[in-house]
C-alpha cells in the first residue's frame, strides 16, 4: 500500500540539501582562491634575504571574489610556463643557425657552460659527453676520434680523417692539431654523426665534432677561474672582451693553463713523471661590423710548444718460459742481460726490484729511464671570417692558416743504464692553407 506524502515537505527538504552544497562549494572555492593568491604573491613578491614573501594576516583573511582570483590565475600562469620553458637548442650542422628538433641528422650538443661546469678541456673529457664518440689515445700524433665505432686509427698520424674536426669553421686536416691541446672559452660542441662531406669537410665519412668558441660582443665582460688538485695540478681560466668602438669594432681574448704531474714518477729524473700536462692556450679575436649587412671577425691562436711525458709510461713483465723448461727463459729477456757483471755491480738496482711491474726501489709505482724524454709540441693559427648579406644571399668567406710542431725522443731500454744512446727521435712540421666559400640563398 503506497504511502501518503507531502510533496512540499519533499521540497523544502531538497532546497536544504542544495543550500547546503551551495555553501560547501562556496567555502572550497574560498581556500582555493586563497592558495592561489598566496602562491602568486610568494612567486611574484620581491622578498629580501632570508625571508619569505608571504600575504599579510589581513590579506589571507579578506574575502575574494572571481575578480582578485582571475588576476592571481594570470599572474602566476607565465611564471609556471617560464619554469616549463628549457629553452631551444640551435645548431650549426648546415652552416645556418637552427633548431635541433628541426635538422633532418643525427645531432647532439653540449654547451659551454656543462663542459665548464664538468671542467672539461680536453678532446678526450669533451668526447666523454658526447654520445657515441670515442677518444683513442695515443701520443699527441697518434690519438684519433671514432664514432659508433667506426674510425679509429691504430698509433697512424692520418690526414684527412674519417671523423673530421672544425674549429670556428675550420676543417682541421691532421689529427694532432686537436689532440694535445685544451679548448677554451668554448660555446658549445655539435657532434654530427654519418658522412658529412658535402657540407663539413672532405672525407668526413663517419661524421664531424665541430666546436665553436664564444665570439666577441659589444657588451663588457670579464671572468676567471683558479682551480687546484692533487699531483700539484693548477687550472687557470680568463676570458676578457668588450666594445673598442660602440657597435663598430669589438674584442675577445681568452686564455687557460692546464700543469699537473703524472702518476708514475721517474726515479732517473724525479722531475720527469708519466702522464704529465704541461699545456697553455689563447686567442684574440676581434670583430668589425661597420653595417648591418657586413661583420668580419679576425682570429689569432696561440699554444706555445711545451713537453708532455706520453710515450715511456711502459711497465715490463717477464717473459714466459719456453714449453720446453729445460731451456730457460730466451736470452732476449731483460734478465738475462741484467743478470751480467757489468750491471750487477749497482747494487741499489735489480731486476726483480726494479725493472718489473713498473716498481721502484722504494716499491712506489714509477720507471727508471735514463734518456727518457717529453714529446714536444706546439701551435698556431690565423682565421679571418667575413659574412655578407646581398642580394637577398648570404656569403661567407673563411680564409686560414694553422701549423702544428712535434718533437719526440722518446724510446728508452727500460734501465737507467747507458744501454740505448739514440733513443729514436722523431720530428714534425705540418701547416695548412685553406679558403672555404659558401655562398647561400635564404632559407625558403
Amino acid at each position: 500500500k503506497a504511502k501518503a506524502t507531502n510533496p512540499q515537505v519533499n521540497v523544502n527538504s531538497l532546497q536544504q540539501q542544495i543550500d547546503q552544497l551551495n555553501q560547501a562549494l562556496e567555502a572550497s572555492k574560498r581556500r582555493e582562491l586563497e592558495l592561489i593568491q598566496r602562491g602568486s604573491a610568494t612567486t611574484l613578491a620581491p622578498a629580501t634575504a632570508g625571508a619569505i614573501a608571504t600575504p599579510s594576516a589581513a590579506q589571507a583573511e579578506a574575502p575574494l571574489d572571481t575578480a582578485q582570483a582571475d588576476s592571481a590565475l594570470q599572474a602566476k600562469e607565465p611564471v609556471e610556463e617560464k619554469a616549463k620553458d628549457l629553452g631551444e637548442v640551435t645548431v650549426r650542422s648546415r652552416h645556418r643557425l637552427e633548431k635541433l628538433q628541426d635538422v633532418p641528422l643525427a645531432v647532439s650538443v653540449v654547451t659551454g657552460k656543462e663542459l665548464e661546469r664538468e671542467n672539461a678541456l680536453d678532446l678526450g673529457s669533451i668526447a666523454n659527453r658526447a654520445s657515441n664518440v670515442t677518444w683513442n689515445q695515443g701520443n699527441q700524433r697518434t690519438s684519433s676520434i671514432s664514432i659508433r665505432g667506426v674510425g679509429k686509427v691504430g698509433q697512424t698520424e692520418a690526414q684527412d680523417p674519417s671523423v673530421g674536426i672544425i674549429v670556428d669553421g675550420v676543417n682541421f686536416a691532421y689529427n694532432p692539431l686537436s689532440s694535445s691541446y685544451d679548448f677554451t672559452d668554448v660555446d658549445a660542441v655539435e657532434v654530427t654523426r654519418g658522412p658529412q662531406g658535402t657540407l663539413q669537410g672532405r672525407n668526413t665519412t663517419m661524421g664531424v665534432i665541430n666546436v665553436t668558441t664564444k665570439r666577441p660582443t659589444f657588451t663588457r665582460e670579464v671572468n676567471y677561474s683558479a682551480l687546484f688538485g692533487n699531483y700539484n695540478s693548477i687550472i687557470g681560466k680568463a676570458a676578457v672582451g668588450g666594445a673598442i668602438i660602440d657597435d663598430v669594432l669589438a674584442w675577445r681574448g681568452s686564455f687557460v693553463t692546464e700543469k699537473q704531474q703524472g702518476d708514475v714518477k721517474n726515479n732517473y729524473n724525479p722531475d720527469n713523471t708519466y702522464q704529465n700536462k704541461d699545456r697553455l692556450s689563447g686567442r684574440a679575436q676581434f670583430l668589425f661590423k661597420p653595417t648591418d649587412d657586413f661583420s668580419s671577425r679576425l682570429a689569432i691562436d696561440l699554444q706555445p710548444r711545451s713537453g708532455e711525458n706520453t710515450n715511456g709510461r711502459t711497465f715490463y713483465t717477464q717473459t714466459p718460459l719456453y714449453s720446453d723448461s729445460t731451456k730457460g727463459r730466451p736470452a732476449t729477456d731483460a734478465q738475462v742481460r741484467l743478470g751480467r757483471d757489468w750491471f750487477t755491480r749497482d747494487k741499489d738496482y735489480s731486476y726483480l726490484g726494479n725493472y718489473l711491474n713498473g716498481r721502484t726501489g722504494d716499491n712506489s709505482l714509477g720507471v727508471n729511464l735514463d734518456t727518457q724524454q717529453p714529446v714536444v709540441t706546439g701551435s698556431k693559427g690565423i682565421a679571418l671570417e667575413n659574412n655578407w648579406d646581398v642580394l637577398n644571399h648570404h656569403l661567407t668567406s673563411i680564409t686560414a692558416y694553422k701549423d702544428y710542431h712535434f718533437n719526440a725522443h722518446d724510446n728508452d731500454d727500460g734501465t737507467p743504464f747507458n744501454i740505448v744512446r739514440n733513443n729514436g727521435g722523431y720530428l714534425n712540421d705540418y701547416y695548412q692553407l685553406s679558403q672555404e666559400l659558401r655562398f647561400a640563398n635564404q632559407k625558403g
